[in-house]
């Protein structure tokens, strides 16, 4: 349970951070003297995701790092904070190994829910390109950062020789940031009253030190 659930939350910050941050939350229900536990696996998720950011601004376009790098660094190290503080707590509140009933190894009916949320959101997304097109890229950017960070952060990459260095970079930034408050609202939302109480303070941090990388980076 301490080692499983917090390498859980990194592995899967690897693949979807927002899909960590639902299942956790689930699971807090289930529970709830597990919550601190809970909210680090998701707060290391959201770690990896801010790593994810600058691989891909590094693999398709290296010019956007002089500026996000320091943005970054500031979003990883508040989470990384976040994240050890609520693993240590649980080490205090549960000093024995836990046990997690194991329940179903594959919960089919969260992943269909979550599955159905992420297709409305991509139709949102191709009707605000078309409609909007680079006029609305703030636009489509905070959209598509409900759903996923990667696509759009690849996408605007690609196309920064059409746009301004920092217009990138303020819509990756963007897009980190409405990824962040979704998950958050997800927490909120779907975990036990002990987790929330977590929640609102590590994904408080983030989004404060998401105002700080945005300070930064337009300075």
């Amino acid at each position: 349970t301490n080692k499983g659930v917090l390498l859980t939350g990194i592995m899967g910050g690897l693949v979807s951070s927002t899909m960590v941050t639902w299942v956790f939350s689930k699971k807090s229900n289930e529970q709830s003297k597990l919550s601190a536990l809970y909210t680090s696996a998701i707060l290391a998720a959201c770690t990896i995701m801010f790593v994810r950011g600058a691989l891909w601004g590094f693999l398709f376009n290296k010019a956007l790092l002089s500026g996000l790098a320091l943005p970054l660094i500031i979003l990883f190290a508040t989470a990384v904070a976040a994240t050890i503080y609520f693993y240590i707590r649980d080490k205090k509140e549960n000093s024995n190994e836990a046990n997690i009933p194991l329940g179903k190894p594959l919960e089919l009916t969260n992943a269909m829910w979550f599955a159905v949320l992420y297709v409305a959101i991509l139709l949102v997304i191709s009707y605000a390109n078309d409609y909007l097109g680079s006029s609305g890229i703030y636009i489509t950017s905070g959209i598509a950062g409900l759903s996923d960070v990667d696509a759009i952060t690849i996408s605007i990459s690609k196309m920064s020789a059409s746009i301004s260095v920092t217009t990138a970079q303020n819509a990756i930034l963007i897009a980190t940031l409405a990824n962040t408050v979704a998950k958050f609202a997800i927490a909120l939302w779907a975990s036990s009253k002990e987790m929330r109480r977590h929640v609102i303070i590590g994904y408080g941090l983030i989004i404060v030190a998401s105002a700080v990388a945005f300070g930064v980076l337009n300075v």
